[in-house]
């Protein structure tokens, strides 16, 4: 036997001598007969010798071999498990109760007594074991909340213990230093590769900053949310670089551990070793994995706790703020939302990606990306990233993006927004209020903080107008439908109404909703609470908005009534005069009508035209006015009788 076997009998003695009985003997006997570390070859169960006899043979020649253990004698990993002691601050008997279960995983002996003992497989020591190995209790040492268990060292379940994966990784193996061990715990620092001058465009970057150059002694969290690929990680780098910290990530190689807890765990380690290896900051990214009830198992005065005393600065990231509980989120020292930057912000990013991988491209091309393409930096770098591997040009990149896009929507190709400017004529509009001076009037005033409400005829051009005035603006065109802002998440409509003011205002575009009867009903019919919160929320962002915003509706009178005192104009549409008709089908087919022809058309709009037009083209009757006027018609008829009495309108 070697000091090791010696040190497992020495144990396997005081578990006997103070946790058993003669009630054990059947097992003790059976035990002590397979290894023969006693002899009981005399006791003859044939002639009569109990097992009793022999539970009292082993208790009384087991002290006396365990007497051979020298607690002088240290092998690597026992000078291991003292180190690792000495880095986490562990006391005396959490240290002895990690030797006792590297033991039990490490000693053939020690293991073949507790399974033939207590019938437990896993390398697992029953707690009342494991107390009658000191001379106090020690449960405290064992529990869920225990240090131990904090740290991911032991693995307490339902009266048992066992050494956990990443505590065994550590002892094994070579000798290793404290600095040794401080390393394998913070793992390998971050790197930045973005300057403070390209979050230049968040606003909080310098109270970001000014905290962390000057932290209080504990409890500094700094909260980034938003969309994915928005920059958070990098911005995270960023700030520890402008400051001269290393930043460590929590939790991001988990090669050995199995509990749920385990990125926690990580948490707590690192924030034990950060006092010996100072001027370090701690990155934990995904932080929904702790904050989500669903996924951690530890109650929120722990988080709390953990939140007000953390003894280094920690920048937690999160795709999902809307998961994390207002009690967590309010105890953040500052907190900042990542969207989408604005377009141009997004128009440098493009040009510093296209350039390092070397991607040719026009100063129009790249500003044309930018407009086009509302995507997070991540996705304009893995754009530019896939053509340079293709040896590719703007094209690739292009598509790039559409097959990823593609991917990020279910599958489905999202339809693209249709041109309509050669399509609109400013002369067919039949409304209320003459637009085209509205339009003179707002470019000659350089106005931006108006609002429509464009109510009437389905197909009369509410959308294309909208298009039509940002263009005259000089201002971009931020179309939002029902489906891009309703979501069946408590908060989520809300949250996406906010989110397209606020990218308008920063874009500084035309923000137009078709479809508002779906987020401005009147609440006095509301069944649900959430439909009035969505109104609350618009109306609020209505009352403050500083830019051009455009409702469009086909239920008017479903409107909520505060909406309505809101809008700077309200516009009603109606279906084409029949000088408009003439004026149509010069505009569509370049030809000339009778009035007296036209006189059966009284409910046609533009959209009409547009439909027709193509028909008549896949079918080669463009020059047929007979053929043209019967198929418009064809389509006034399709209209139903109430329809006429509706308010409607389309994009």
């Amino acid at each position: 036997m070697n000091n090791q076997d010696y040190k497992a009998l020495y144990y396997i003695d005081k578990i006997i001598k103070n946790h058993m009985d003669e009630s054990d003997s059947y097992e003790i006997s059976r035990w002590i007969r397979r290894t023969k570390i006693v002899d009981i070859s005399h006791l003859k169960k044939e002639e009569g010798t109990s097992d009793v006899d022999a539970f009292y043979k082993v208790r009384k020649d087991l002290g006396k071999i365990s007497q051979l253990y020298n607690k002088d004698i240290k092998n690597t990993e026992e000078k291991n498990i003292e180190t690792l002691a000495q880095v986490f601050n562990l006391t005396k008997e959490e240290t002895e109760i990690l030797s006792i279960l590297y033991l039990l995983y490490k000693n053939k002996i020690f293991e073949d007594f507790v399974f033939a003992t207590q019938h437990l497989r896993s390398r697992r020591l029953d707690n009342n074991a494991i107390n009658a190995c000191f001379k106090t209790n020690i449960n405290k040492f064992l529990r869920k909340t225990s240090t131990l268990s904090s740290l991911g060292l032991i693995i307490p379940q339902y009266g048992d213990c066992a050494i956990s994966a990443y505590a065994v990784d550590i002892i094994n193996g070579k000798r290793k230093t404290a600095q040794n061990i401080i390393n394998i715990v913070l793992g390998k620092k971050l790197s930045a590769d973005l300057k403070a001058k390209d979050f230049a465009y968040i606003p909080e970057l310098d109270f970001a900053l000014k905290i962390l150059k000057n932290p209080l002694s504990k409890g500094i969290n700094i909260l980034l949310y938003g969309a994915p690929g928005n920059g958070k990680t990098g911005f995270a780098k960023m700030l520890a670089d402008e400051i001269n910290k290393d930043l460590y990530p929590i939790g991001e190689s988990n090669k050995v551990e199995e509990e749920e807890n385990y990125r926690l765990q990580a948490l707590y380690r690192s924030l034990k070793v950060v006092n010996k290896n100072t001027g370090c900051f701690l990155l934990f990214d995904e932080a929904e994995d702790i904050f989500s009830n669903g996924n951690t198992k530890c109650n929120k005065v722990q988080l709390n706790r953990l939140l007000e005393e953390n003894p280094c600065p920690v920048i937690w990231c999160t795709n999902h703020i809307e998961f994390m509980d207002r009690a967590f989120v309010r105890r953040f020292t500052l907190a900042i939302n990542f969207k989408t930057p604005p377009v141009e912000i997004r128009q440098k990013i493009w040009n510093k990606y296209l350039k390092q991988n070397k991607i040719s491209a026009k100063e129009g091309e790249v500003l044309s990306l930018a407009k086009d393409y509302i995507i997070p930096p991540s996705m304009i770098a893995g754009a530019a990233s896939a053509a340079k591997m293709i040896k590719g040009n703007i094209k690739n990149v292009k598509e790039h993006i559409d097959i990823m896009q593609q991917a990020l929507n279910n599958g489905y190709k999202k339809p693209a927004e249709k041109k309509r400017k050669t399509d609109f004529c400013p002369a067919l509009l039949n409304t209320d209020l003459d637009l085209e001076q509205l339009k003179n009037q707002l470019v000659g005033l350089g106005k931006l903080n108006f609002s429509l409400c464009l109510y009437g005829a389905s197909g009369t051009g509410k959308s294309a107008y909208a298009r039509y005035l940002a263009e005259a603006l000089n201002i971009n065109f931020c179309p939002k439908r029902a489906s891009d802002l309703i979501s069946p998440y408590v908060g989520r409509t809300e949250q996406n109404i906010a989110m397209a003011f606020a990218q308008t205002k920063e874009e500084k575009s035309l923000l137009i909703f078709d479809e508002a009867d779906s987020f401005l009903q009147d609440r006095a019919q509301a069944r649900y609470s959430w439909e009035k919160t969505a109104v609350n929320e618009m109306l609020t962002w209505m009352e403050s908005h500083p830019y051009p915003f455009i409702c469009t509706t086909n239920l008017m009178d479903n409107l909520d009534p505060a909406s309505l005192r809101r809008f700077t104009f309200k516009v009603k549409y109606d279906f084409l005069t029949k000088a408009q008709i003439k004026t149509a089908f010069k505009f569509f087919f370049n030809m000339e009508v009778k009035e007296e022809d036209i006189l059966c058309l009284n409910k046609i709009t533009p959209a009409d035209f547009a439909l027709i037009k193509s028909k008549a083209e896949i079918l080669g009757l463009k020059n047929q006015v007979p053929t043209l006027i019967r198929m418009l018609l064809a389509e006034q008829n399709l209209k139903s009788k109430t329809q006429e009495h509706l308010i409607g309108f389309t994009a």
